[in-house]
C-alpha cells in the first residue's frame, strides 16, 4: 500500500481505514411497531496509523503553510494497493480529510512510536 497526503508520498503508514455510516430512524404509524426504516444523512470517518516521524512532518508542513497545526489543514489522502497478488492495482481517494486529534511524545525505550489519527472526511472514491 502506498499513501499520499496532499500529493506527497508518505512512508511509515501502518494502517488506513475509512468507514461509511448512514443515520436511520424507525417510522411509526398506528401502534407501537415501526412500519419502515427511514434513511438519513451519510457520514464518513476513518483512521490513519502512522509513525511519530510522519506526524512531526505533517505538523512541520502545516506550520510552513501558516496553519497552527495539522488539524487545521484540509488533507487529501490517496492510497494505491493490491488486494491480492493477482488483482489489478486499486486506488482509494479520500478528499476533505480533517484530523480530529494527534498525539506527540512516546515512552522510554520504545523503538518506534505508532500514532493513531482519527479523521472525518468527504465521500471516498474507489477506482
Amino acid at each position: 500500500m502506498t499513501i499520499s497526503l496532499n500529493g506527497v508520498r508518505v512512508g511509515k503508514v501502518t494502517k488506513l481505514t475509512v468507514k461509511t455510516a448512514r443515520e436511520t430512524e424507525h417510522l411509526y404509524g398506528e401502534g407501537d411497531e415501526p412500519f419502515d426504516v427511514n434513511p438519513g444523512n451519510k457520514a464518513y470517518t476513518g483512521e490513519l496509523e502512522v509513525f511519530a516521524t510522519v506526524v512531526r512532518s505533517m505538523n512541520v508542513a502545516a506550520l510552513a503553510q501558516g496553519y497552527d497545526d495539522l488539524t487545521d489543514v484540509p488533507w487529501l489522502i490517496t492510497a494505491h494497493f493490491k488486494p491480492t497478488a493477482t488483482e489489478p492495482m486499486k486506488m482509494l481517494t479520500i478528499p476533505g480529510v480533517r484530523f480530529d486529534e494527534f498525539e506527540e511524545g512516546g515512552t522510554q525505550n520504545d523503538k518506534s512510536f505508532k500514532k493513531n489519527m482519527p479523521f472525518k472526511c468527504l465521500k471516498p472514491t474507489r477506482i
